[in-house]
């Protein structure tokens, strides 16, 4: 082979080398490009793994926790009743209405002796009147007591009336020094005769009469019959009682062993035989001496 001819080979070699590597190149290119647009699709296109996400229970902040009603323990509920209304130490009870201060049932007044069973005996408030009915032939030692405030010294006046029928010796009474030794008390009756006692208590525990009779008379100053308007005034000093009648002394008297200090109280007292009793007190006051 000439050089010529070997030259000519070598440059054809050459030339088919240079074709065979240009090939190769292209062929592969697109190859490569696959591969990674495959590795865009599953990175994008692929579903993400799920992931399970435990939330824990939430504190409350401080300021939720300040917004927040508290929780409190349930409080009783006291009933809406309006308070017992303070009885006044001085001052006039008229008995348009059952009062505080003055007891007006049967099961709120003191009685010395058993009460009958009869519907017809009755104590308490009618038509503005504090009232006093008995209709056996039982004694009857019936009190409302006032004991709310105490007194050393007072003066207690009432007008009262009797409502037919009633007995004369009807013994509206009026009290004061009422406690725990007795009380000082004056009977009143339509006929125009008085009575003052005083109840001993010690002597009713040794089962002797408790009535100690302190005095007693007559008087015109008294008016007679039904629905009459008298006035009593009982004044009650620390050794001393003085009865009123219409605006007129009527009795007085000193006691040296006077157990003073106590309530005050309205009553219905009377003997035995005595009935019917039909009274009413319209009104009481309580003055300062």
């Amino acid at each position: 082979m000439t050089k010529k001819s070997y030259f000519s080979l070598l440059i054809l070699i050459i030339f088919s080398m240079a074709c065979n590597l240009s090939t190769f190149q292209t062929q592969t290119a697109p190859t490569n490009s696959a591969v990674v647009l495959s590795t865009q699709v599953l990175a994008t296109d692929l579903p993400q793994p799920t992931v399970a996400v435990i939330i824990p229970t939430k504190e409350p902040t401080a300021n939720q926790e300040a917004t927040e009603e508290p929780t409190t323990e349930p409080t009783e509920i006291t009933p809406t009743v309006e308070p017992t209304q303070a009885c006044p130490e001085y001052g006039v009870e008229e008995f348009d209405t059952a009062s505080p201060c003055w007891p007006s049932t049967l099961a709120e007044m003191k009685s010395i002796t058993a009460l009958t069973n009869s519907p017809n005996e009755f104590a308490g408030i009618n038509n503005g009147k504090l009232e006093f009915r008995h209709v056996v032939a039982d004694e009857i030692y019936l009190y409302s007591f006032n004991t709310l405030n105490q007194y050393e010294e007072v003066i207690l006046e009432t007008t009262f009336v009797k409502i037919e029928p009633s007995s004369n010796q009807n013994g509206a009474t009026l009290v004061c020094h009422v406690n725990e030794s007795g009380w000082y008390e004056v009977r009143i009756e339509s006929g125009g005769t008085f009575g003052v006692f005083q109840y001993d208590a010690l002597k009713k525990s040794k089962g002797e009469n408790p009535y100690v009779i302190k005095g007693q008379g007559g008087t015109s100053a008294l008016k007679v019959g039904a629905n009459i308007e008298n006035t009593i005034r009982w004044a009650c000093g620390e050794e001393n009682l003085t009865l009123f009648i219409n605006g007129k002394e009527i009795w007085t008297d000193e006691f040296n062993d006077m157990v003073s200090g106590g309530g005050v109280g309205l009553g219905l007292v009377s003997y035995s035989g005595k009935f019917p009793l039909h009274i009413a007190f319209e009104r009481v006051e309580i003055i300062k001496p």
